[in-house]
């Protein structure tokens, strides 16, 4: 498991937090158990090994590697609406490594969104436990005390969270949005660029940039920001549509390169 700067992306509502892992596959020497250090490996891995090198990085065991994988598919189902076979997947994780406290986070999501406030709170409230700091079950909790209608609770939780993570995941996008709403669009430009820059490969970020700079008549700019946005998205149906939007804005400027 490699300690990265948090990458965070946002979908149907939810919020996801990426972590990065690298997997070796060889045999490993005797005295260093679950280390492979000889020169016959294959390291999968999707940041270059300089990069890693230079990184803090903790050994996990193959079960925490399948609870990992688990835990992605109940996000994914998630995504997807599938709150049924997210629970499934969130438990088998569970099953897998119990000590894998990611995955009770993503179960007390599972259950606030099928409804299940109570047991939302015990699997949130484990995870607290355990990391009395961890500010994702933390954030979970809160909306789930506010669905309980125990604001007080709720906000003195929310208060320890404000010292925790005094920015959230997406604020400055969120603002930015609320600019653009106002026509403030050198504003939402700014607040864009911040959330860029804790955040650079969220392609929704970009293309908030891109209609600022639009809303600000600077369209060698929109183009550039939209270029990225194609670049980072995730999906076909996202690149398609900044495709689409790319070649429209190279419409307006038949002089654009």
């Amino acid at each position: 498991s490699v300690f990265v700067e948090e990458a965070w992306s946002r979908s149907a509502g939810i919020a996801f937090l990426s972590g990065h892992v690298n997997l070796t596959l060889g045999t490993a020497p005797r005295d260093l158990p679950g280390i492979a250090l000889s020169s016959d490996l294959l390291t999968v891995d999707f940041v270059p090994a300089e990069s890693i090198r230079r990184q803090r990085v903790r050994v996990i065991d193959e079960a925490t590697i399948v609870a990992m994988y688990m835990n992605n598919r109940a996000a994914e189902n998630l995504n997807e609406g599938q709150v049924d076979e997210a629970y499934w997947w969130a438990r088998e994780a569970l099953l897998q490594d119990p000590k894998y406290v990611t995955a009770f986070n993503t179960l007390g999501v599972i259950y606030r969104r099928h409804g299940d406030s109570a047991a939302a709170e015990l699997a949130l409230r484990h995870v607290l436990a355990q990391e009395p700091a961890n500010v994702q079950a933390m954030s979970n909790l809160v909306l789930v005390l506010k669905d309980q209608f125990r604001l007080p609770e709720a906000a003195v939780l929310q208060a320890q969270l404000l010292v925790l993570q005094p920015v959230p995941p997406f604020k400055y996008f969120d603002d930015g949005l609320l600019a653009m709403q106002k026509g403030a669009y050198q504003e939402a430009k700014r607040l864009f660029e911040k959330e860029i820059a804790r955040s650079a490969y969220f392609h929704e970020f970009y293309f908030g940039l891109a209609l600022a700079n639009y809303g600000l008549g600077d369209l060698s700019e929109a183009r550039k920001a939209l270029i990225l946005a194609a670049e980072n998205s995730t999906t076909r149906d996202n690149h398609q549509l900044y495709t689409a939007k790319l070649a429209w804005l190279k419409a307006q400027r038949p002089s654009l390169h």
